[in-house]
């Protein structure tokens, strides 16, 4: 999980940088990334709260039903931004 995650941030990182993604968030985009980009930002922030509770059983503290909770959110979050990043690929508006 720890790899996909980090995989998934260097994914964004290289966004960032190499398309200069946030530099094209405003309020004129289109509804798609308008969709898409409030839902990855929450996918990210998800994965920082998730990654502080592994570290925390890691040290021995019992998170694991925080874990538990933290994943019924954080795997529908990325299917979403899975989907609504297809749908910034194909539907053109």
């Amino acid at each position: 999980m720890l790899l996909a995650m980090v995989a998934d941030l260097a994914l964004v990182l290289g966004l960032v940088i190499g398309r200069d993604a946030l530099m094209k968030v405003e309020l004129e985009m289109p509804w798609t990334l308008m969709i898409h980009v409030p839902i990855a930002v929450l996918t990210v922030v998800f994965y920082f709260i998730t990654a502080w509770a592994g570290y925390q059983l890691y040290l021995g503290k019992d998170t694991r039903l925080r874990l538990r909770r933290l994943d019924k959110i954080l795997v529908p979050l990325r299917v979403l931004t899975l989907v609504t990043s297809l749908m910034v690929q194909f539907i053109k508006p």
